[in-house]
């Protein structure tokens, strides 16, 4: 495969997001609904409609998450102008769980529900204390060392920085 070069100046000055003209983003105009329940609905009516299911069906059984679906539809109809990102958010779950409701119906035998694996991380994390344990044990100081810095410590005077010097005897 092809290495993809990277130019660092190949990218927008600052402000240039600021150069458009107002208004020609999706996301800067009013949102096609401003309720909840109507974004929803809507939302819900083309998740649950036949094509869509069966799409939904297709993608979970090639492995990809409900989680993963779940985002992609809230973040398209942001994206379309379909409503605003705290209505997405809101819409979050309802929509998760429509999708984990068409899995189970659609006879999907290994549903994945997150986009992460967490057993893995789980097991690196742990991998990763046992190894740090483990050399925390070996650079523990052996008590023959202790001593032998007791012996050190006894052997120095004790002086403060103002104290008068001990004569020698």
């Amino acid at each position: 495969m092809a290495e993809n070069n990277y130019d660092p100046f190949d990218a927008p000055i600052p402000g240039q997001a600021l150069t458009g003209e107002p208004g020609s983003k999706t996301w800067e105009q009013p949102p096609r609904y401003a309720k909840y329940e109507d974004a929803l609905n809507t939302t819900m009516e083309r998740l649950l409609s036949p094509k869509s299911a069966e799409k939904i069906v297709t993608m979970l059984e090639a492995g990809i998450p409900v989680e993963g679906i779940a985002r992609t539809v809230v973040f398209s109809g942001f994206m379309e102008g379909q409503f605003t990102p705290d209505v997405g958010f809101m819409m979050a779950r309802p929509v998760f769980e429509a999708i984990m409701t068409i899995g189970a119906t659609g006879g999907v035998k290994n549903l994945k529900l997150e986009l992460g694996n967490r057993d893995s991380q789980d097991m690196e994390f742990k991998s990763n204390m046992n190894r740090l344990a483990l050399a925390n044990k070996l650079s523990e100081p052996t008590q023959s060392q202790f001593e032998n810095i007791k012996e050190v410590e006894e052997e120095k005077p004790s002086m403060g920085l103002m104290s008068k010097p001990e004569e020698e005897v």
